[in-house]
């Protein structure tokens, strides 16, 4: 049977969708119940959703055109960008609806754990900036160029240069340069803030008052180059690590609306990498983690699962060390504001987006995680 096989695949979500309740002549292969016209219910396993074009008990409608009613009704919704799964066969319902007179409403069956989209909208907003601010080592910095000393002594990975090199940023100085020379700047600030500079570390706090003044355009060239540097190495390719330290920091100015466009432009940038996320940064999607635990001779609570989506993305890590735990298990102490900041980090959601949800009441004693374990991708 068909929903068997994709039972047994690896993939998170599965999808059938039946145009296909007339006189179907496959009554033992879908359970279908002789006594009516249309399908019966069927069983549908995690993470599948199973569409059907009628309620049970009806059939289908046969279209003006080359397509039932139903196809004609989906296809004028699927290839909508960005829209989740559910509200595609929303719309499609209601359009069957109008399109029938009422006569048929189309059905699901769902057990899906997962967000999906049949049309994600790629990253458009990168050509905007210059193969070289892309890939800053190749970064030109002419003799004209207003920011060639703030940049330069931000380079430096100089403390001595760095401090000053921020504390001489003003709006004038901003407004005169390029929206390229502006990302790179970005970039660098937030380089800077990672290697330690203390004055490029309070820039990114104060951000919203450091740029208040400055057009809107120059703002998010600015914050741009920030959020592509947390992310992007100096080649301009995706890093294997990303640079996290002050990536809550950086998220945590999502709540300004005026910012809201650099958002969106890392979320388009980061969705053709979206296989190395969970969630794509920059989309405003909030996530519940669950932690399941068990309590140990001490009382104390031992966590045993973190699961998203319903599935547990706890795993042990690559870290050599890791091995030698395998066969005799450590633990570190912890509680739920550390390790939602670890979750935050690992999972790169940010923690205005996250919620986590112990499944089980947690022991006054204490809660513990197994040592050497992640839940990054």
């Amino acid at each position: 049977m068909l929903i068997d096989v994709m039972a047994g695949c690896s993939n998170s979500t599965n999808l059938i969708i039946l145009d296909a309740c007339r006189n179907n002549p496959y009554v033992r292969a879908w359970n279908r119940d002789a006594s009516v016209n249309g399908l019966a219910p069927v069983f549908t396993p995690k993470g599948t959703l199973i569409a059907f074009s009628t309620s049970p008990g009806e059939t289908a409608a046969d279209g003006a055109g080359r397509n039932g009613s139903y196809t004609e009704s989906l296809l004028r919704h699927i290839n909508i960008p960005d829209v989740p799964i559910e509200d595609v066969f929303k719309r499609t319902r209601n359009t069957l609806s109008v399109i029938t007179s009422g006569r048929q409403t189309s059905w699901e069956h769902t057990s899906l754990t997962g967000d999906f989209v049949f049309n994600i909208s790629t990253g458009r907003q990168i050509s905007i900036y210059s193969a070289s601010a892309l890939a800053d080592e190749r970064y030109l910095l002419s003799n004209a160029n207003p920011l060639r000393n703030v940049i330069t002594g931000l380079m430096s990975h100089d403390w001595y240069r760095q401090n000053p090199s921020v504390d001489a940023l003003n709006v004038e100085l901003l407004g005169s340069a390029d929206n390229d020379a502006l990302f790179v700047l970005g970039r660098n600030i937030y380089q800077a803030a990672v290697c330690g500079s203390r004055n490029a570390v309070a820039y990114l706090w104060g951000f919203k008052n450091h740029v208040q003044g400055l057009a809107s355009d120059k703002v998010k060239a600015l914050l741009d180059g920030v959020l592509f540097e947390i992310f992007f190495n100096s080649k301009g390719e995706l890093r294997k690590d990303f640079k996290i330290s002050y990536f809550n920091t950086v998220f945590e100015m999502k709540k300004f609306v005026e910012f809201a466009p650099s958002f969106d432009f890392i979320s388009e940038v980061l969705i053709n990498y979206q296989n190395r996320f969970y969630v794509v940064p920059g989309k405003p999607r909030n996530v519940t983690v669950d932690i399941s635990t068990t309590l140990n001779a001490n009382g104390e609570s031992v966590i045993t699962g973190i699961y998203f989506e319903g599935f547990n993305i706890l795993r042990q890590s690559d870290d050599p060390m890791a091995m030698y735990f395998k066969d005799k298990p450590s633990f570190y102490p912890t509680n739920l504001d550390r390790l939602r900041d670890q979750i935050s980090m690992e999972m790169i959601i940010p923690l205005s987006q996250l919620t986590l949800n112990p499944t089980m009441p947690l022991s006054s004693n204490g809660m513990l995680l197994p040592s050497y374990h992640t839940v990054s991708k």
